[in-house]
């Protein structure tokens, strides 16, 4: 926990005074801003009030360390080792407080969602120099979390209510947006010869709920990136139907694509069943078939999966279930 003890010295009365009189006024300001007109509920007067105590108490906060901050050092100070030490200068610091958090909460929010809290917290103060605990990083992060899914949330109903504002700027002129454990949404930059070379821009959204609820954080995240004037939008995914219906909700007209990786695996499952796992023949037989994907035939690992007739009852529902996944798909994979 980064305890800050703060004693400012206001220099004279009339300082003293000014300062007081500021934070009378954004106290007044506040007031004016949250008290409602109409009566309130003994809940709802809670939170007001409390919003508008955790507001001044921040204000009081930062402008007491500010003033403390603007006090000139002394040129040379005694030093713990015996010796004296010279004043260099000053570097900035982001503090925790507890009447507020300044920048801290969101690096400490991202370093949380790569590393454990610990961790985090231990890179937190090689990078920032600011020391927290592994407890305090966990409720930044929380909080932080918090904060993006209400917002996010808000920004699903306004989008669902075509209340979503269009951002500015010029018209993407192409966005492919996946979708898989996670959405993605990105735009590519083109060569020359008008093939997608790189990623522009991109943006993520995940979450622990349904398709119900992913399809509207993923249509809202497209919306954000620019999809409702963009002229080429590209829908990928592993082949699943719950994707292709999402697509078909959020993003119609746009081309659905069947990713090369994931049908990639589905020959590797009938090859492996058909001719021994990681054998030469089911090496050779993959090798074709990818050959035949990337040449728009996917005909002809259709009749190939149609010309194999198992005996096991195991493999002729894979056999089944990989000849519906093509079928279904074919013409995803032209």
């Amino acid at each position: 926990m980064l305890t800050i003890v703060v004693s400012p010295a206001l220099s004279t009365e009339p300082d003293r005074d000014a300062l007081i009189e500021e934070l009378v006024r954004q106290y007044r300001k506040q007031l004016d801003k949250q008290l409602p007109d109409a009566d309130q509920t003994l809940d709802q007067s809670e939170d007001i009030a409390g919003q508008v105590g955790r507001n001044v108490s921040e204000a009081v906060q930062k402008r007491l360390t500010e003033k403390q901050t603007k006090t000139p050092p002394a040129k040379r100070q005694a030093c713990a080792c015996g010796g004296a030490a010279r004043y260099k200068g000053k570097q900035p610091r982001q503090m925790v407080t507890l009447h507020g958090v300044v920048v801290v909460r969101a690096k400490a929010a991202y370093l949380s969602a790569l590393l454990p809290f610990a961790q985090a917290a231990n890179a937190l103060e090689r990078l920032a120099n600011v020391t927290v605990s592994a407890d305090t990083v966990e409720r930044m992060a929380l909080a932080v979390g918090s904060a993006l899914g209400e917002q996010q949330q808000k920004d699903v109903v306004a989008h669902h209510h075509d209340r979503l504002p269009e951002p500015e700027g010029k018209a993407r002129r192409r966005l492919y947006i996946g979708m898989d454990g996670v959405g993605v949404v990105y735009e590519p930059a083109q060569d020359k010869n008008g093939k997608d070379t790189q990623v522009l821009a991109r943006a993520y959204v995940a979450t622990l709920q349904n398709a119900q609820a992913f399809g509207p954080l993923l249509g809202t995240a497209a919306h954000q990136q620019g999809q409702p004037r963009c002229r080429d939008v590209v829908a990928i995914g592993d082949g699943a139907a719950w994707i292709w219906q999402i697509a078909a909700k959020q993003f119609t007209g746009a081309t659905q694509i069947v990713d090369f990786f994931h049908a990639c695996q589905h020959l590797t499952n009938v090859a492996d069943a058909r001719f021994g796992v990681g054998s030469a023949e089911s090496q050779s037989w993959q090798k074709a078939r990818r050959a035949d994907l990337l040449c728009d035939k996917v005909e002809n690992v259709l009749l190939e999966i149609k010309a194999w007739q198992p005996r096991s009852e195991g493999k002729r529902k894979l056999r089944q279930t990989e000849y519906t996944y093509f079928y279904s798909n074919a013409a995803r994979m032209r």
